[in-house]
């Protein structure tokens, strides 16, 4: 077969290039370094145009690395503490916080937490700094009592209110610091002295009394408070 040569535009036509024929390269622009640059910093750019976030994945670029990075995005989250399984949403978005228990009828299921908070109420006696209370019929708060099913803990004062007082009571959820704790052990409303709490081998419960968890000890002072049920002793 014939040897196929490239062909050129001579002053008689079109003839094929010889071994000693040059290209004309006056129109290729010269491959500079700035060039280069402008290239990379364009390919760099379409790169970064391409990734998109999704409900699942958070893509960050960077030029100066130049780097991807990408992060899962956390779309609900069970964690486990002494008042039971907590479901929740996602981190920028987390929705209601929910806790795996039953309702009023006994139908078990994820339910809204109740919000952590405080309230101002008027103390109906003396109360000391981390007392348990409950809210009296008359509206006002006094010590939590073991001893009668009316007065369950609803909450605890972290700090002093006189009597006739107004004064800050934290519902739900919060900690309470005291001394003589024994970490990781679950603490119960006392029939013993009002307003406080202790361990339960500690108590000895009589007809009409409640059984009532009120926290669990993270540490040797520190209890975290929270609302459990009730059970009435018979």
């Amino acid at each position: 077969m014939a040897e196929v040569k490239p062909l050129k535009a001579g002053s008689t036509g079109i003839e094929q290039l010889t071994a000693t024929d040059t290209i004309p390269v006056a129109n290729v622009p010269a491959i500079t370094a700035s060039g280069v640059s402008d290239f990379n910093e364009a390919a760099q750019d379409a790169v970064g145009t391409i990734l998109v976030d999704s409900t699942t994945i958070d893509f960050t670029y960077s030029d100066a690395t130049p780097s991807i990075t990408a992060a899962a995005i956390t779309q609900m989250s069970i964690t486990a503490d002494a008042s039971g399984l907590k479901l929740s949403g996602d981190s920028s978005s987390p929705g209601n916080s929910k806790l795996y228990g039953t309702d009023g009828g006994g139908t078990k299921g994820w339910y809204d937490q109740p919000t952590s908070g405080s309230e101002t109420y008027t103390a109906g006696e003396a109360i000391s700094a981390g007392d348990l209370l409950y809210v009296s019929a008359s509206g006002t708060v006094m010590k939590a009592d073991a001893n009668t099913a009316a007065k369950a803990a609803v909450g605890y004062a972290p700090s002093a209110i006189s009597n006739g007082a107004s004064g800050t009571v934290v519902f739900h959820d919060g900690k309470i610091t005291t001394t003589g704790l024994t970490a990781g052990t679950k603490y119960f409303l006392s029939n013993s002295s009002t307003g406080a709490f202790a361990t339960y081998a500690s108590l000895t419960y009589s007809t009409n009394d409640i059984q009532q968890c009120v926290g669990i000890a993270e540490s040797t002072t520190v209890l975290r408070f929270f609302v459990g049920e009730t059970i009435l002793i018979s």
